[in-house]
């Protein structure tokens, strides 16, 4: 008898204790994560003996294994378990990145308050997928659930949060300088921060005129081939540029001395109306202000 006519004559009584014991050990195993897995709320050690028809002492060691290898954790809060990152990780609709960030983004600035209902509710989310989100985020500290069932911000995200405090600072320090650099020059004057290859407007202070840039705060412009580019190669002057982002628009930047990353102020407007005002006379309004706010 060859060896593949052994492995099929070999079941039932013929199956060696310790084979069989294998066996039932791994199909409970997977009974308990499938189990899990279709729920949409932490599920009680009792919920699931009853289920998956285990043992209490066997189901305590399967969960403590499950547990250590990140297939499964413990909410201690609901009392229950849920799908742990690498169960997560495992199925072809594991958690997108952007949805997680859609689901925090739902949180107002009280930071607290949701319900699953109210995620899937305001997301469009089914009820089944932002609970999963939920506890994925909640897996890595961004949310935290609460004894009435809703969902907070975490202490985490928090924390993330005043890493860039210093932002709000900023914006606060270069406001009267835009202020002044717009009335100074007459055109819209923004405040841009260095972010990878891009440079991203945190401020903006709009030109009175009709014809005026507006709306910027939030877009990102390339640095290749812009004035803010420029500047921040060069911070020793500021750096005029046309054409750049639109035709028929003329950006003046100048880095600010001494920030890092890098920061700078601009004016923008229409490239027939600075070139009449005279560009080299802003070009010094803007480094100007600058200036003022490295000291600011």
């Amino acid at each position: 008898m060859d060896t593949q006519d052994r492995a099929i004559r070999m079941s039932g009584k013929d199956r060696p204790p310790d084979s069989a014991k294998a066996a039932r050990a791994a199909s409970r195993t997977l009974d308990i994560l499938e189990y899990v897995d279709r729920q949409t709320a932490p599920v009680p050690a009792a919920t699931i003996v009853s289920a998956c028809g285990i043992p209490r002492s066997t189901l305590r060691d399967l969960l403590r294994m499950l547990q250590t290898r990140g297939y499964l954790v413990y909410r201690t809060a609901e009392k229950g378990w849920t799908p742990g990152r690498r169960l997560s990780a495992s199925r072809a609709d594991s958690l997108e990145f952007e949805h997680g960030i859609a689901v925090l983004e739902l949180f107002g600035s009280g930071g607290g308050g949701l319900s699953i209902e109210d995620v899937a509710e305001r997301s469009g989310l089914s009820f089944g997928w932002a609970g999963r989100i939920l506890a994925a985020l909640a897996d890595f500290g961004l949310v935290v659930a609460c004894a009435d069932g809703t969902y907070a911000l975490g202490r985490r995200l928090l924390g993330l949060a005043s890493r860039i405090g210093w932002v709000e600072a900023l914006q606060l320090a270069a406001r009267p300088c835009l202020t002044r650099l717009r009335d100074a020059s007459g055109e819209t004057s923004s405040l841009l921060l260095e972010d990878s290859a891009q440079a991203l407007y945190l401020d903006q202070v709009e030109s009175r005129f009709e014809l005026r840039c507006r709306g910027w705060v939030g877009r990102r412009v390339p640095l290749d081939g812009t004035s803010v580019g420029a500047a921040f190669s060069d911070p020793s002057r500021p750096h005029i540029v046309a054409d750049a982002v639109e035709t028929g628009v003329t950006a003046i930047a100048c880095a600010v001395p001494g920030l890092q990353p890098s920061v700078g102020v601009n004016i923008i407007g229409p490239s027939w109306r600075l070139e009449k005002r005279g560009l080299d006379q802003l070009a010094d309004l803007v480094g100007a202000a600058a200036n003022e706010l490295a000291q600011a």
